[in-house]
């Protein structure tokens, strides 16, 4: 019995992007006590570092999570057609 390998197609540039996507939400959603426009709850603590950080976050957050999710989607998509127009 012979075991063939099969060939990944994982790319590990967007596993490294997703990663630090998932980092920066969850800095941002740890930081946002100490944002100025966040007046859900309000905090005795002010730090501008942390502001300008939230701020930052939030400007990059967002595209960076819709570029991801449609290059996977359009990776998947051609991905299966490959397959379904080769069997």
């Amino acid at each position: 019995m012979t075991f063939v390998k099969r060939q990944s197609a994982r790319r590990q540039d967007i596993i490294t992007i997703r990663a630090l996507a998932i980092f920066l939400v969850m800095l941002g959603h740890s930081i946002i006590i100490y944002s100025s426009g966040w007046d859900l709850y309000s905090t005795t603590q002010t730090s501008w570092v942390l502001d300008h950080l939230k701020n930052t976050i939030n400007m990059v957050q967002m595209p960076l999570f819709f570029s991801v999710s449609g290059f996977c989607l359009v990776f998947i998509f051609k991905f299966k057609t490959w397959i379904i127009g080769n069997r």
